[in-house]
């Protein structure tokens, strides 16, 4: 990790998509449409088929993403560097190591996965979305297990691949990859809130924020919110409009994953537990 430029790296990642976005786009989105159309729930913008972004606002709006995603390698850039992907640490969220730069590039991925489905309003682009939404919220929780001594720091990033590949594969099916994201996020947050009583009461060594919890899990709320209220035909839908809740859903979930980065930040090991 010495003489990595985390950050180039992200750019260039970001760049490769982007362009393999415009070429797709230039042929004019081949692959079967996603199933939403047929539904009549692609989350109120209009779709404007014969443009390069068929949802252009839900589309262009994961740059928040994306932005956030950079800003982390920026960050671990410039952080110590970790000695070994083996050895124990204090925080490898803190320095420069494979979990901090892995952190970075999904939640760039995150913004990608979206700009596909949104650009391009097709099966595999939702299938991408969905991958890279459980990708981010399993490797918090595998982190977590890690963190608490079940995984070595390299069982928690190989063991990352088989458990997306079965969600992927599971993603396939209508509806369901929606509904694996919800169901991990919750499995995540009483996780989280498992860490923190169990700190609170000196059952485990790690300690992390409250007011950084909070106001990780707040933002994620709003954006729920946002996402909820602005489906087809609900309270927030305005099609035609440059306002797009859904828009919103995208730009606060991109402050929520930069308050996460943060919140697993804050964790400190204590010398003992009584």
């Amino acid at each position: 990790m010495t003489r990595s430029r985390l950050f180039l790296y992200g750019v260039g990642f970001t760049i490769a998509s982007l362009a393999a976005f415009f070429i797709l786009a230039g042929l004019g989105w081949p692959g079967e449409i996603h199933f939403c159309v047929a539904d009549n729930h692609c989350y109120c913008e209009i779709i404007q088929w014969s443009a390069i972004a068929r949802q252009p606002v839900n589309t262009w709006s994961n740059l928040g993403c994306v932005v956030v995603g950079l800003v982390v390698l920026w960050r671990v850039d410039k952080a110590p560097v970790s000695d070994s992907i083996i050895k124990a640490t204090s925080n490898p969220l803190r320095e420069k190591s494979a979990e901090s730069a892995l952190y970075g590039f999904l939640v760039i991925f995150i913004g990608i996965g979206s700009i596909f489905f949104h650009g391009g309003m097709t099966n595999y682009g939702g299938l991408l979305d969905n991958v890279a939404m459980n990708a981010y919220i399993t490797f918090l929780v595998l982190y977590n297990f890690e963190r608490l001594g079940v995984f070595s720091r390299r069982n928690c990033i190989i063991l990352l691949i088989p458990v997306n590949i079965v969600l992927g594969w599971l993603s396939i099916l209508p509806h369901l990859g929606r509904d694996m994201f919800a169901w991990v996020v919750a499995v995540e947050v009483v996780f989280e809130l498992v860490i923190l009583v169990a700190g609170k009461f000196n059952y485990t060594r790690l300690r992390r924020s409250w007011k950084l919890f909070v106001a990780s899990l707040a933002t994620f709320g709003v954006a729920m919110l946002a996402w909820n209220l602005s489906k087809t035909g609900a309270l927030l839908c305005f099609p035609d409009s440059v306002w797009q809740g859904h828009a919103g859903w995208h730009l606060i979930v991109a402050l929520s994953t930069w308050f996460i980065f943060k919140y697993v930040q804050s964790e400190f090991k204590v010398e003992t537990a009584s």
